[in-house]
C-alpha cells in the first residue's frame, strides 16, 4: 500500500534524462531572456535621448511641426506659430530653439573634426533650464562664442573655457560649459549659442523652433 501512494517525479526525470538536451534548453531560454532585455535597454535608451533635451527646457507645452515625429527629424515651422500661441489665455511667453545637427567642431589637439549638435536660444529668453546655461547667457553675447557640454565625447578635444578652435570653418571661442550628455541625435557633444551666432555659423541650417512656454 505504501508503495502505490509513493510519488513519482515524472516531470524532473523528464527534464534530467538527457543532462545535455537539458543544459542546451537552458542555455537557450537564458540568451532569449539576455536578447529581450538587451532590445528593451535599447528601446528604453531610445526613448530616453527623445527626452534629454526636452526635459531641460523651461517649457510647459513644446510645439514641433505636423511632420516632425522625432526630436532628430529636422522639420521647421513658421514662427509666427509661436506669436499666434501667446494669443491663447494663459500663455506666458513662446521662446524660439535653433537646433543644428552638422557642424563641424575641430580638436585643437588633433585638428579632426567631428559633427556636432548645436542649440541656440535668444539669451533675454529663459529657454533653459539648467543652471550654468542661464548664469553664462551674457558671455554668449559676444560673435562668435558658445558654451560646451563636458559630457561630449573625449574626441572633441579640449573644451575648457579660452579654448580657441573652429566651427563650421569659422574661428570660435569656448567662453564656458555645462553639463547635459549625449544621445542619439548628438553622437559627439552638444553645443550652445545665440540665435545670433547661429545664423553666423549655419547661415542655411533648417530651424526648429520647438520652445513654447504655456503659464500654469
Amino acid at each position: 500500500m505504501v508503495g502505490w501512494l509513493r510519488r513519482t517525479p515524472l516531470a524532473w526525470l523528464n527534464l534530467t534524462h538527457s543532462r545535455r538536451k537539458l543544459l542546451t534548453s537552458l542555455a537557450g531560454v537564458a540568451f532569449a531572456v539576455l536578447l529581450m532585455f538587451l532590445f528593451t535597454g535599447f528601446q528604453n535608451a531610445l526613448y530616453d535621448s527623445q527626452l534629454q533635451v526636452i526635459n531641460q527646457l523651461n517649457a510647459d507645452i513644446v510645439l514641433t511641426s505636423k511632420l516632425k515625429y522625432s526630436m532628430f527629424i529636422p522639420e521647421s515651422f513658421a514662427r509666427r506659430r509661436l506669436y499666434q500661441a501667446t494669443a491663447f489665455a494663459g500663455v506666458v511667453a513662446a521662446y524660439p530653439l535653433y537646433i543644428g545637427d552638422a557642424a563641424e567642431w575641430r580638436n585643437v589637439e588633433t585638428r579632426e573634426t567631428r559633427p556636432v549638435r548645436i542649440l541656440a536660444f535668444n539669451v533675454e529668453d529663459p529657454a533653459f533650464l539648467l543652471p550654468d546655461i542661464q548664469s553664462q547667457a551674457d558671455r554668449l553675447r559676444l560673435p562668435n562664442t558658445v558654451l560646451v557640454d563636458l559630457k561630449s565625447r573625449p574626441e572633441l578635444g579640449a573644451r575648457e573655457t579660452g579654448v580657441v578652435t573652429e566651427l563650421a570653418d569659422r574661428e570660435v571661442r569656448v567662453v564656458g560649459n555645462f553639463e547635459l550628455g549625449t544621445d542619439f541625435a548628438a553622437g559627439n557633444g552638444n553645443l550652445i549659442m545665440s540665435d545670433q551666432n547661429f545664423l553666423r555659423f549655419l547661415p542655411i541650417a533648417v530651424l526648429r523652433k520647438t520652445n513654447a512656454h504655456l503659464g500654469r
